[in-house]
């Protein structure tokens, strides 16, 4: 049976655990929100208490690198361009509020027809090859595994024109009610607000309940506009409202994006916020993926667990810019800021699954936490750890991840002294 809150689209091709495993690293707010406004104090000497001569950073670098100053090709450049586009895209909680549950699979760039997978089963990713896709991005979220099932996918699609975006949208909707389970056959359906709009609906089940389903394909300029909705509760008047509402945030955000010439992608700069200098790189043997790179804060929230309290927290603490790679790194205001941020990583493990338990600290650093949290392995037919460790460098704060506790200890200690080296 498709777990609740993942599209049925992507259910048959669930192949990215290597994905889901990136954005899982992602530093997390939580439900928990600390009452009152936070001091925010001044920088001291050595905030974190570290002790450099106990660090072990094994063989991982400790000194900042230059990454490449553009992408330099346009296979490159497309997915820079996706990753700007994130924050052109509206999220799902700020359609409704109760859809927080980060879809990993479906929260990513697309920077090529081929990843479209993720949204949508061929031949839908040929239609979009076939009018010149260019680039894209993809945001899901859903409700909580214990509420009534309530899922959105919204998904800001690029093409080389008008007419090129209004062909796409009219073929991959047409095609989409072809191909979508064939026993529940979809039913055209008008987008209160949005004659522009060419949305169906169809019955569903989820949790082994009937639910709704909607969706939408919108053409917008150069651009398709996505939206993909099931509600356990309301029928189809709940999931086409909940469709408008998503139109009536995407057209305006979009608007207010500036996209980059074609002809520009290879020159986008590689490190937009200047971060992944100082960010643990990958290994040698380590494969890179699309969300992997450097976001301002209106993106970053995209990879929360807990966007809502994030956006919060970013405000409060000054946050400018997130990069992910081997590790995640958040700058903040000054150290307290940082503090901040890491404080409301480590209430998520110690208020969430009763699967995760403290481990034992990064040597060197005496207000890093490190977690072990056990998941079911289905391979292994047993619970297998995945080691989590949170910490501060200065105003920076981070997050490691391994299935081992060694690891985890010797990325935080690399990446720890990557931040405070001059």
């Amino acid at each position: 049976m498709r777990p609740a809150g993942v599209s049925p689209r992507a259910w048959h091709l669930l192949r990215v655990a290597a994905v889901a495993g990136v954005v899982a690293v992602a530093l997390s707010s939580c439900a928990t929100v600390i009452a009152g406004t936070p001091r925010i104090a001044a920088d001291t000497t050595n905030p974190d208490n570290a002790d450099i001569g106990a660090l072990r950073p094994g063989n991982y670098p400790t000194q900042p690198r230059q990454p490449r100053p553009r992408a330099g090709s346009q296979a490159a450049g497309a997915i820079f361009e996706a990753q700007r586009m994130a924050a052109a895209t509206v999220g799902p909680w700020e359609v409704d509020p109760d859809i927080t549950r980060v879809l990993s699979v479906n929260t990513t760039p697309v920077p090529t027809a081929a990843s479209l997978w993720i949204d949508f089963p061929k031949p839908v990713p040929d239609i979009a090859e076939k009018h010149g896709y260019l680039t894209g991005f993809s945001s899901g979220r859903a409700a909580g595994m214990e509420e009534p099932t309530k899922t959105l996918i919204l998904a800001v699609l690029r093409f080389p024109d008008e007419p090129s975006a209004a062909a796409a949208a009219t073929e991959m909707a047409a095609e989409q009610m072809k191909v979508l389970l064939p026993d529940n056959v979809a039913v055209p359906t008008p987008i209160p607000g949005h004659p522009e709009a060419i949305g169906t609906t169809r019955p569903g089940t989820a949790k082994d309940k009937p639910t709704t389903v909607a969706e939408a394909f919108t053409a917008h300029g150069p651009y398709v506009l996505y939206q993909w909705t099931e509600l356990e509760n309301g029928g189809i008047d709940a999931a086409t409202s909940m469709i408008t509402r998503a139109l009536d945030l995407s057209v305006p955000r979009i608007d207010a994006f500036r996209p980059t010439e074609t002809w520009g992608f290879a020159n986008l700069p590689s490190d937009p916020v200047n971060l992944l200098l100082r960010t643990l790189p990958l290994g040698p043997d380590d494969k890179a993926y699309p969300p992997m790179g450097s976001y301002p804060p209106a993106a970053a929230l995209h990879y929360e667990t807990d966007p809502l309290a994030s956006s919060r927290l970013f405000d409060t603490a000054g946050v400018d810019g997130m990069s992910m790679i081997n590790t995640v790194v958040y700058r903040a205001r000054d150290p307290e800021a940082a503090r901040l941020i890491a404080d409301l990583a480590t209430q998520q493990f110690k208020s969430g699954s009763n699967d995760d338990h403290p481990a034992a600290e990064v040597p060197g650093l005496p207000k890093s936490q490190c977690f072990d949290r056990r998941t079911d392995s289905i391979a292994m037919k047993a619970k297998q750890s995945q080691f989590y460790c949170v910490a501060t460098a200065g105003k920076y704060a981070f997050k490691t991840s391994s299935q081992q506790l060694d690891d985890a200890h010797q990325q935080a200690a690399a990446q720890y002294l990557m931040l405070v080296s001059p």
